[in-house]
């Protein structure tokens, strides 16, 4: 193999910077997404300097996947935390994984649990569509009534942690406690971020690089649906579980298994 394959030729350097300074974005986006990571990470740090900077925050992310972190390191050190977000993947997946444990895993069954129908999503989403903070921050009172305060709280921390997920929350209204778990409801998704998202996309507004948050997420979101449901995480961290539907659940699921093993035996 030649010494030269795997590195940007000077004239494709050249090309690239041409087309950043006629402003065609469309172009310069698609020519960089067609060049390998291995021939990226061949450019000097200068060529990779002058063609990054001026980029906004999501752009730089997604360059950021394609390359290693040693060829990021040398950057200037504002430019490589851009295209190496402090938010990273693990963290959304943390974060969405124990959420997800916290409502059972199924959406579905944790609003039928919570008494969350469908007038109420109805009358939520015009809530939100309309832009009354007044009446978001009461249909989010009154719907996240019956979920305990914990599971609340890890949600509204979980998106306000980052910079994407607090300005959703801020342009929709639901920057209140309880609007996470709220619009989660809304919209019926395992992902926060997805859901602040949707309420964004609900006003007719757009939150700058909040899509890219929630497709990281979206993996998360995955994992807790074929994770299985966690009863005793469950029951633990929802306070609306009554002590005797605790046990009525437990009893039910004793019983599902002991069936299992005497239709096991029977065949």
């Amino acid at each position: 193999m030649s010494a030269s394959l795997g590195r940007l030729s000077a004239d494709a350097v050249m090309n690239l910077k041409s087309l950043k300074g006629l402003g065609n974005s469309t172009d310069f986006f698609k020519t960089l997404d067609n060049i390998p990571a291995d021939s990226l990470k061949s450019l000097s740090k200068s060529d990779m300097t002058d063609l990054l900077k001026g980029l906004d925050d999501a752009q730089l992310a997604k360059i950021g996947k394609k390359l290693p972190a040693d060829d990021i390191s040398g950057l200037n050190p504002e430019l490589a935390a851009k295209l190496k977000p402090p938010t990273t993947t693990s963290k959304f997946l943390d974060g969405a994984k124990s959420l997800g444990n916290r409502l059972g895993n199924n959406m579905t069954t944790f609003k039928q649990n919570v008494g969350f129908g469908p007038n109420q999503v109805r009358s939520g989403q015009n809530a939100v569509k309309g832009g009354n903070v007044d009446e978001i921050a009461e249909s989010v009172e009154s719907g996240t009534k019956n979920i305990n305060s914990g599971t609340k709280t890890e949600a509204d921390n979980l998106v306000r942690g980052t910079k994407e997920g607090k300005e959703g929350l801020m342009k929709t209204g639901l920057y209140v406690t309880g609007g996470v778990v709220f619009a989660m409801m809304l919209y019926d998704t395992l992902n926060p971020f997805e859901a602040v998202q949707k309420a964004v996309k609900e006003t007719g507004q757009v939150v700058r690089g909040l899509k890219e948050v929630a497709d990281e997420a979206a993996e998360a979101a995955k994992d807790v649906t074929k994770g299985g449901f966690d009863l005793v995480s469950f029951v633990a961290n929802n306070s609306w579980l009554s002590s005797l539907s605790s046990v009525l659940c437990l009893i039910l699921v004793f019983a599902a298994v002991a069936m299992s093993f005497l239709g096991g035996g029977n065949k």
